[in-house]
């Protein structure tokens, strides 16, 4: 995770998208405080089908629109 928090940090990503996440233990709160965004959607891992995680911050707009195991539709506008 700290990894991940630097990456964030150093790259200046607006919007992040990760897949695979094997892990349930992280709610939504846990890594918008974790990562210091904005907000969060998470798709949970379900048997072997991994997570997914969209994160994003406070300088774009995101609609999930629609979501599965497999993929996460989203609306993002850059404000």
């Amino acid at each position: 995770m700290c990894h991940l928090k630097r990456l964030i940090h150093s790259t200046k990503a607006k919007v992040i998208f990760i897949s695979e996440v094997k892990s349930n233990k992280y709610s939504r709160l846990d890594l918008i405080n974790n990562f210091c965004l904005h907000d969060s959607y998470i798709v949970p891992a379900d048997g072997i089908s991994g997570g997914l995680w969209l994160l994003w911050t406070e300088e774009v707009k995101v609609e999930v629109v629609k979501s599965s195991l497999n993929y996460i539709l989203a609306r993002v506008i850059f404000m």
